[in-house]
């Protein structure tokens, strides 16, 4: 039985597809699947990337784990908008811009099938909000249920990372998901913590942007696996493999 990680999809469905069918995985006799996060935007199929992934977790939901990348969250930060509040009302527009800013246009039109084109920032973003519930509600709140880590007893797998010298329970939602230089360069595990002396499996960086990248598969730290093979740059898809002691890969054009 073996460990299979991916992360940093960002809606190259076909490529993805491929690397899998390739990596003859097979759930059925006990692998794992790792989703490291950012299933969507930027690539035009969104909307199947995370069915498939929610599809696979309902199925094998002790071998299946998709964890929150800082893609999702932001969706979600737009779409839990409670428009009822203050509060919830000020940040609606500012929560859309920033997802449609980073490349949330595409899911949009992924989910949708088209982007409201008429009428004020606020009233494009509400017939989005309006209808993401509508059609996609119970995928949304799928959504809103996914960790944000997971932890074995050897390695510790998350989207980007961890702030140093902080215990595993009290490290913050947002540093998980959006992280880079600081962890890269200054991670330290808080003494005794379940961090501590495990390797850390993320995404969340193509690893071409990491200093010291040598130019083939994954970027391997002194602490740390990074597996962001640039999808979002139109790059590779990386599926890392964990079989006992030995880690290989294999990767995936997605042009």
């Amino acid at each position: 039985m073996a460990v299979y990680v991916c992360s940093d999809i960002h809606g190259k469905y076909d490529a993805w597809m491929r690397l899998i069918k390739r990596s003859n995985i097979d759930l059925n006799k006990g692998d794992k699947l790792i989703i490291l996060g950012d299933l969507i935007d930027r690539g035009d199929k969104s909307l199947e990337c995370v069915k498939y992934a929610l599809k696979l977790k309902s199925k094998y939901p002790n071998q299946v784990i998709y964890l929150m990348g800082n893609h999702e969250q932001m969706m979600l930060n737009f779409l839990n908008s409670d428009l009822s509040s203050s509060l919830g009302f000020s940040n609606f527009v500012p929560y859309g811009k920033a997802w449609t800013g980073n490349g949330g246009v595409s899911a949009i039109q992924s989910f949708l099938g088209a982007i409201p084109n008429e009428g004020s920032m606020y009233d494009k973003l509400k017939v989005v909000y309006d209808l993401m519930w509508k059609r996609h509600g119970s995928l949304i709140r799928q959504l809103n249920e996914l960790p944000y880590y997971h932890l074995t007893d050897r390695i510790v797998f998350v989207h980007a990372g961890f702030k140093s010298n902080t215990p595993l329970i009290m490290q913050d939602e947002d540093t998980m998901v959006w992280i880079r230089d600081e962890f890269f360069n200054h991670f330290k595990a808080h003494k005794g913590d379940v961090l501590e002396n495990k390797l850390i499996i993320h995404g969340h960086t193509p690893v071409p942007y990491i200093n010291g990248y040598n130019g083939e598969g994954y970027y391997k730290g002194k602490h740390h696996l990074c597996i962001d093979g640039g999808s979002a740059m139109n790059r590779n898809i990386l599926l890392l493999k964990i079989d006992g002691n030995k880690i290989s890969y294999d990767e995936e054009a997605v042009v």
